[in-house]
């Protein structure tokens, strides 16, 4: 008889009790359990299943099924495919932020490729939050531009009226005395801006904005989620030959003002948590150059 729950199925003529899926479903939950060694595991308090798949991605005998991973969303591990060490560490290391494209358009099956290896990184609870748009439409990328000019102009000229300033609500007004350190820094991309350099998107053909859901309650926020899709992207760019680069002008307006959200159709409920550009590099480096040794501490 086969122990079936509305998540969880366990094909008891195929289960070996090797207990694998036990030994590594998540301790703090404890979905899966053995009465011992030799028995069919169990399943108990299954609404603390988070989904993470670990159970079906870890069974040699297809005995375990789980809804939310369907028979065509299961597939094997070739090994064989490996990079080996060193070339990992070569792809890391000869990487680079990519500001010169090529004026060629990434072709969609590639940007597909992109975001497919994006997604792969890990999420809390298994959570899998972050959404992408990708931007390619010139007309829309042009909006983007004078977007931003268009809040820095406004940003610039209440840093320099003081008395203009005094009349913003109180929430403005904070904002703006915080960004005053960075008045020469908004003038000089303002102006940059304005004789047509495209120093926001860095003439990239193509810009990937990754954004999620908005939940102040959540103690795992989605930062982190977006920051390792951030860096699988920014290697299969480089694997492909394309280069990328995180957009940081374009992600702080994009994360304290909602026009350019709106301009991309991005619900209100979630934030722009991410931007990067990408295209065909301009230049090919030829050298990598060696980090700064890190702090280390040995415990």
């Amino acid at each position: 008889m086969d122990i079936e729950t509305s998540k969880i199925k366990i094909n008891e003529s195929l289960c070996t009790a090797c207990g694998r899926c036990v030994n590594v479903c998540p301790p703090t939950y404890g979905v899966l359990f053995q009465e011992n060694k030799y028995s069919v595991p169990k399943i108990r308090e299954e609404e603390y299943c988070v989904s993470c798949g670990h159970c079906t991605a870890i069974c040699p005998e297809g005995a375990l099924s789980h809804k939310d991973f369907p028979k065509d969303s299961i597939k094997p591990i070739h090994t064989t495919l490996y990079p080996n060490t060193e070339q990992i560490i070569c792809l890391l290391k000869s990487r680079r932020s990519i500001r010169a494209f090529q004026n060629k358009p990434v072709e969609k099956e590639l940007m597909e490729l992109i975001i497919d290896g994006a997604k792969t990184g890990p999420s809390p609870h298994n959570a899998q939050r972050v959404e992408y748009v990708v931007v390619q439409d010139k007309e829309t990328r042009k909006k983007i531009i004078e977007i931003v000019a268009g809040i820095y102009g406004k940003n610039i000229f209440l840093m320099k009226n003081p008395k203009a300033l005094e009349k913003m609500p109180e929430s403005i007004q904070q904002r703006i005395k915080t960004a005053i350190p960075q008045l020469k820094i908004m003038e000089r991309v303002l102006n940059t801006i304005k004789t047509n350099n495209d120093i926001l998107q860095r003439g990239s053909p193509s810009i990937l904005v990754l954004n999620a859901p908005k939940n102040q309650n959540d103690p795992f926020g989605p930062e982190i989620d977006v920051t390792i899709a951030l860096q699988n992207a920014s290697l299969i760019c480089c694997s492909l030959g394309l280069g990328s680069c995180e957009l940081g002008y374009l992600e702080i307006i994009a994360k304290k003002f909602p026009d350019i959200q709106d301009l991309l159709g991005i619900p209100h409920n979630h934030l722009i948590y991410g931007i990067i550009a990408i295209g065909y590099p301009e230049y090919t480096f030829k050298n990598w150059i060696k980090k700064k040794s890190p702090q280390v501490t040995w415990k």
